[in-house]
C-alpha cells in the first residue's frame, strides 16, 4: 500500500499540488504562496527554530563554582554546536534573523563565526538539525545531574548503618583497583602513603560507635593545614574492620569526589593529596625521621612504640619502624591466608582486593627502612594494623 501511495505522489497528473508540497525543500515553502503566505511562512519558521535551539543545550548541567576549580581555564557555558544545513545563505532575507536566534541561544559568539559561515548553502533540505555538547572534557564532579542526586542519596542513608550499607551493596560493578578513580602510579603512592602516615602519626583514626572509623590525615599546607577529615562515614556496604581501613579510605575517594561538588571546592581532596605526597616522598620522610628524628612543622609526634623517640637513638627509630612494618606484613598475610582458606568471596575482607598493592608497598618501606643508616637499638611494640 505504501509503495502506491509513493507512486501516486510522484505523478504531478495525479496528485497535483499535494505532491509538489510533499517533496519541495524547507526554502522553496518558505519562498511559495502569496506574500501575506511566504510572511506567515517565515515566521513559523524562525519561531520553530528558536524553539529548536532553546532545547537544544546539552542535556548535563555544570556546577561553575566546581568547574573554576577543576578546570580554572574552562569556560562553563563552553559548548560544540553541529548544525546540519541550512539553505538560506547570505542575501536571503531569513540569514541575519537566523544568526540572531542562534546569538540569542548563547550558539553563536564572535569565536565561532567562521564556523557558522560553515552552516549556509545552496541545497534543497526537508529539516534542520541542532544538536550541542559541551566543549571541552571535565571531571565528573563538575556535573550537576550527575553528581546531586549521588549527594542526596547518600547523604539520606550516611547517618544509618544499615541505610549507608545498603546504599553501596551491589553497586561496585569492578575490582576495588579499577573502581578507584587515580592513576597507577598516584595508586600505590596512596597506599604507601597509608603506611608512612601511620608511622608518622600523620594519620589518625578513631572507632566511633555507630557510625565506623573517622579517619584523618595531617596536611602542612595552608588553607588546609593541620587534621583534614576523609569521608565520614566511610562507604563500604559492611562493617570495617582496622585491618581494612586503607581499603575501604581509597574506596571512600569516591564520596569525597561527591563532596567537592556539594561544597564547590577541592578541600575533600586533601587527605587523598597528602597521601600521595607521602607515598612518593616516603623515602625523605622516613629518611629524615630516622637520621635525626625531625618532622614538618606543627606535624603530630608519632607514637615512639611505632616510630621510635625523637630523642633516641637513630637505630632505635630504625628498628621500631621496621617491626612495625613486618608486624605489619605478618598481620596482613594471615588475614590473607585465611581468606584463601575460607575461599568465601561474599566474606572476603575489603583489603583482599588489594593484597599485591598492599604487600608491595610494605616491602618497599621495609627497604627504604633498611637502607638507613642508624647507631643504637630499640624495638617496637606496635604494627600498623
Amino acid at each position: 500500500f505504501t509503495g502506491l501511495v509513493d507512486l501516486w505522489l510522484a505523478d504531478a497528473r495525479l496528485s497535483a499540488d499535494l505532491g509538489k508540497f510533499m517533496t519541495q525543500g524547507l526554502r522553496a515553502y518558505v519562498e511559495s504562496g502569496t506574500p501575506q503566505e511566504q510572511v506567515a511562512r517565515q515566521n513559523d519558521f524562525i519561531g520553530a527554530l528558536t524553539a529548536a535551539v532553546n532545547v537544544a543545550a546539552p542535556f548535563v548541567r555544570v556546577k561553575p563554582s566546581v568547574v573554576a576549580e577543576l578546570h580554572p581555564n574552562l569556560s562553563p557555558d563552553g559548548r560544540d554546536v553541529l548544525v546540519s544545513t541550512i539553505p538560506f545563505t547570505a542575501g536571503h532575507p531569513l540569514h541575519g534573523p537566523i544568526l540572531e536566534v542562534f546569538r540569542n541561544g548563547r550558539l553563536l559568539h564572535d569565536g565561532n563565526q567562521q564556523q557558522s559561515n560553515s552552516w549556509f548553502a545552496t541545497a534543497k533540505v526537508d529539516d534542520i538539525s541542532v544538536f550541542t555538547m559541551s566543549g571541552t572534557a571535565m571531571l565528573p564532579m563538575a556535573f550537576d545531574n550527575l553528581m546531586t542526586p549521588i549527594a542526596q542519596a547518600w547523604a539520606k542513608a550516611s547517618p544509618n548503618k544499615a541505610d549507608r550499607h545498603s546504599f553501596w551493596s551491589l553497586r561496585r560493578a569492578r575490582p576495588l583497583i579499577e573502581c578507584i578513580p587515580v592513576g597507577p602510579p598516584q595508586f600505590h603512592a596512596m597506599v604507601r602513603g597509608w603506611f608512612v602516615g601511620l608511622i608518622l602519626g600523620q594519620v589518625t583514626r578513631s572507632d566511633e560507635r555507630g557510625m565506623g572509623w573517622r579517619v584523618e590525615a595531617w596536611n602542612p599546607d595552608p588553607p588546609h593545614n593541620g587534621l583534614q577529615p576523609f569521608p565520614f562515614p566511610l562507604l563500604s556496604d559492611r562493617p570495617v574492620l582496622g585491618i581494612d581501613l586503607v581499603a575501604a579510605v581509597l574506596q571512600s575517594l569516591l564520596i569525597a569526589m561527591v563532596d567537592v561538588h556539594t561544597k564547590g571546592n577541592l578541600s575533600p581532596l586533601v587527605p587523598y593529596h597528602r597521601l600521595i605526597e607521602l607515598g612518593e616522598n616516603y623515602d625523605a620522610y622516613l629518611g629524615d625521621w630516622i637520621h635525626d628524628g625531625t618532622l614538618p612543622p606543627g606535624a603530630p609526634t608519632p607514637d615512639a612504640e611505632v616510630a621510635g623517640a625523637a630523642d633516641g637513638p637513630a637505630e632505635g627509630r630504625k628498628e621500631a619502624i621496621r617491626d612495625a612494618l613486618l608486624g605489619a606484613r605478618a598481620d596482613y598475610e594471615e588475614l590473607f591466608a585465611q581468606t584463601k582458606r575460607d575461599n568465601n568471596t561474599f566474606a572476603a575482607p575489603l583489603s583482599w582486593e588489594l593484597r599485591d598493592q598492599i604487600l608491595m608497598a610494605i616491602d618497599s618501606l621495609t627497604a627504604a627502612v633498611n637502607a638507613v643508616t642508624g647507631d643504637g637499638s630499640n624495638k617496637g611494640k606496635r604494627g600498623l594494623t
